[in-house]
């Protein structure tokens, strides 16, 4: 069966493969071993297939391309090498990443040990087989291909940035001399953030620029698609396939142990024509025709007993190593036990990562395991700050979280972790820029966090914006920075700066969903209700699944009285995530406001059900209980409450309603003395007064309902209705009925309701005989 890489009519990005100043007088091997004389060859080979973020399609060859790829190179060496010394060959010539080894990370090391480790006349081999593809059409974007840890909707925060990929190899061939091949398969398989616009077209079209004296191929044409399947090799992608094949010897034309580029071209047209393929594939090539590829038939045989020469200079034992072999195992388990940098007032006497790599540094620097250990750190430096990022990005509901609350602290020693790998890597690394961004904007989310606990003023979130201009100069295209600038300018109620900061993001990133839902509530704060209705539709349609953008569009209707609207968006909300106790909540109180309270006591039933610890739910419950006169159920859920929540005036204010209205007076009572304890102008005080009405002490209602007064404790309309009940006392049904009136104008809307509950004292005849004169 024929799988196509690519399930739509998008480009493909197939395959690049770059030569520069390659040589085609120059025959021998493949790979040239470190410590030897001579020019060296080393690569970095990256497959990725299976991607972190399911938004991102995955493959199912490229990782096996990869490796096939690897393996060709290495296969030379193996005869006759014990499994350690072909270990140590591959680590210190060959770095192959797949799959989840392929973070942005570990890519950005094994990058930084090729160009450092490059030497003048040296060979590089840069290989990458995953995808490819631009988010917007602009001319500061020229592609990225895709990591691991990739997001979906934001490439331009961890992936590998086709400029900055050519800006290497430039270095590479100018600085160093050096021979520079780099091959990307970089297929499509699916929808993408760029399909909509044609995004691999985009990248392409970045590919074929001509930066020097290079060589290129591409597996096809621009408009054609790339073909993987079980019948190339079990499992593989039809040019890859064919292309080792053909580098193994089956393109060798002229049978002189060479394979030139004019050789492959003509090898990969003759075997994709005996292809029986729904639609057509053809390669493309471009550059000197004559440079040789690579070389099939080795003229020596490497013996087991010549590996002593094999070993590189880095490796031979030496006398005046100051530190020993433990230091690097040491260093290793730190960064393994994620114990990067020594904390401050720990317990934890071990030594961080960081503290042993610069005591290694400083005791032997020539040591060429000094730089492995330097990128290795800041590879590890950089992976939970860039976890956190992707999280944010893939709308977490975890990470969300974190960013309204409890964040603060993780986001300081991330913004310190990527000041030190940015230290690490020095200004002129073209990962540096990007670093900076990231340790500016972590130090600034981690600030504004902060503020937004402590409800800061405006003047201290517009501070932050000078931090934030100052991360957009390091990588001018990155949107959370944007993002994050407009959360400032929208507290600092700079609304119109805001708003132009979200829309800058969201021209970046077209298919990122939190500028959308920031710039409604940035709407919505400024009265439009309108526009936040538009943004929140907007982010929507483009991510159905955001539940958030659900929820503010149901309080953007229910502010705006549209009822029908903000419950059935609400409702949409809990399908897309049942589990969200918050809107099940939401959604039963609406329902008890409407006075419908079976479906309310069902809502928040499931609210409580799903989270024990929500205590607003529990509350809402128990007022739906009281609402429903079933005052057993109300009191056993607030006893639970106050058993398990922390202690609140309201909780006891409640549960002394509910005595009362069961006849324990004395136990309302002790509830109620503790409402008002803990909170002298909690509405316990007017139940004290209704108290002891029912118990019949009316000149102890009097002083209480006088203290209250005093203290502005009570409302006017409060006053109005007890001078009513003393009224009544007296058999004064005018004045009665006079207190009545007031109470009623003052907003008393309940006043009916009252009278009822204190019907048992014994005076509602005359509260009876006293409203219907009223009435009348």
């Amino acid at each position: 069966m024929v799988f196509l890489r690519y399930q739509s009519l998008a480009l493909s990005l197939c395959l690049w493969l770059i030569g520069l100043s390659l040589s085609a007088q120059n025959p021998g091997r493949s790979l040239k071993i470190v410590g030897h004389s001579g020019p060296t060859t080393r690569a970095v080979i990256i497959g990725v297939s299976n991607y972190q973020d399911d938004k991102i399609p995955d493959l199912k060859y490229a990782h096996v391309d990869a490796q096939a790829f690897a393996d060709y190179l290495l296969e030379s060496y193996m005869d006759g090498i014990d499994q350690a010394s072909a270990k140590m060959l591959e680590d210190n010539q060959v770095r192959i990443l797949l799959n989840q080894k392929a973070t942005g990370g570990n890519v950005t090391n094994a990058l930084n040990w090729l160009e450092n480790s490059t030497r003048k006349g040296d060979k590089c081999i840069i290989y990458f087989s995953g995808h490819g593809d631009v988010e917007t059409r602009n001319e500061e974007e020229s592609g990225h291909f895709l990591l691991y840890d990739t997001p979906s909707k934001t490439y331009q925060i961890n992936s590998i940035r086709v400029n900055d990929l050519q800006e290497m190899v430039n270095r590479l061939t100018v600085e160093k001399s050096a021979e520079v091949i780099v091959i990307t398969d970089a297929c499509r398989s699916g929808k993408l953030a760029g399909s909509a616009i044609n995004g691999s077209q985009a990248t392409a079209a970045a590919l074929l620029q001509q930066y020097g004296n290079e060589v290129k191929i591409m597996s096809c044409q621009p408009d054609e698609y790339s073909y993987e399947g079980e019948q190339w090799g079990g499992g593989r992608g039809m040019f890859s396939y064919h292309m080792i094949n053909g580098l193994r010897g089956d393109a060798d034309g002229n049978q002189n142990a060479e394979i030139s580029l004019k050789e492959i071209h003509r090898h990969l047209e003759d075997r994709f024509d005996e292809e029986e393929l729904s639609a057509s594939q053809t390669p493309v090539i471009q550059g000197n025709r004559k440079a040789v590829l690579g070389f099939y038939e080795m003229t020596e045989i490497l013996a087991s007993a010549q590996m002593d020469q094999m070993i590189p200079q880095a490796f031979e034992a030496e006398d005046d190593i100051a530190q020993p072999q433990d230091n690097f195992t040491a260093f290793y388990k730190a960064i393994a036990d994620k114990n990067l940098v020594a904390k401050e007032d720990s317990d934890d006497d071990s030594q961080a990562a960081l503290d042993i790599y610069q005591s290694l540094e400083q005791a032997n620097p020539s040591d060429a395991r000094i730089a492995l250990a330097k990128g290795d750190l800041i590879a590890a430096l950089q992976d939970e700050a860039q976890q956190a990022i992707n999280a944010y990005l893939t709308l977490d509901p975890k990470e969300i979280d974190r960013r309204f609350d409890e964040g603060a602290d993780d986001y300081f020693r991330y913004a310190d972790y990527l000041t030190i790998a940015s230290d690490l890597c020095g200004e002129f690394h073209y990962i540096y820029p990007q670093l900076k961004a990231k340790a500016l904007y972590f130090g600034a989310v981690a600030q504004r966090i902060q503020y937004d606990r402590d409800s800061a003023e405006a003047g201290e979130y517009q501070n932050l914006i000078p931090q934030l201009e100052e991360a957009l100069r390091f990588d001018s295209r990155a949107p959370y920075v944007l993002n994050e600038m407009g959360l400032n300018f929208e507290r600092a109620n700079q609304l119109t700066d805001a708003i132009e900061s979200y829309n800058e993001a969201i021209e970046i990133s077209p298919n990122w969903g939190f500028p959308y839902n920031n710039i409604g509530f940035a709407y919505e704060k400024m009265g439009d209700k309108n526009s936040a209705i538009r943004s929140y539709k907007n982010l929507i349609r483009i991510i159905p699944e955001f539940e958030l953008a659900y929820e503010n569009l149901y309080w953007v209707y229910k502010e705006n009285g549209e009822i029908d609207q903000a419950i059935s968006t609400l409702r949409k909300a809990i399908q897309i995530n049942p589990h969200n106790c918050i809107n099940k909540n939401d959604l039963g109180f609406h329902h008890y406001t409407e006075g419908r309270l079976d479906t309310a006591l069902h809502y928040v039933k499931l609210a409580t059900q799903c989270n024990k610890d929500y205590s607003r739910a529990y509350y809402n419950l128990q007022n739906i209980y009281q609402a429903l006169e079933q005052y057993e159920e109300a009191e056993k859920t607030l006893i639970y409450m106050l058993s398990r929540f922390e202690e609140h005036s309201y909780y006891h204010y409640q549960l002394g309603k509910v005595y009362f209205r069961r006849n324990k007076f004395e136990l309302s009572r002790k509830e109620l003395l503790r409402a008002v304890e803990m909170d002298e102008k909690n509405p316990a005080q007017s139940f004290l007064i209704d108290l002891s009405l029912a118990e019949r002490k009316e000149q102890k209602a009097k002083a209480r309902m006088k203290y209250a007064k005093e203290n502005n404790l009570v409302s006017s309309k409060e006053i109005e209705y007890y001078q009513a009940v003393f009224a009544s006392f007296e058999q004064d049904q005018s004045k009665f009925a006079y207190h009545i009136n007031n109470a009623i104008q003052e907003g008393f809307s309940d006043i009916q309701k009252y009278i009822e509950q204190l019907s048992h004292i014994g005076h509602w005849k005359a509260y009876q005989q006293a409203l219907d004169k009223l009435h009348k």
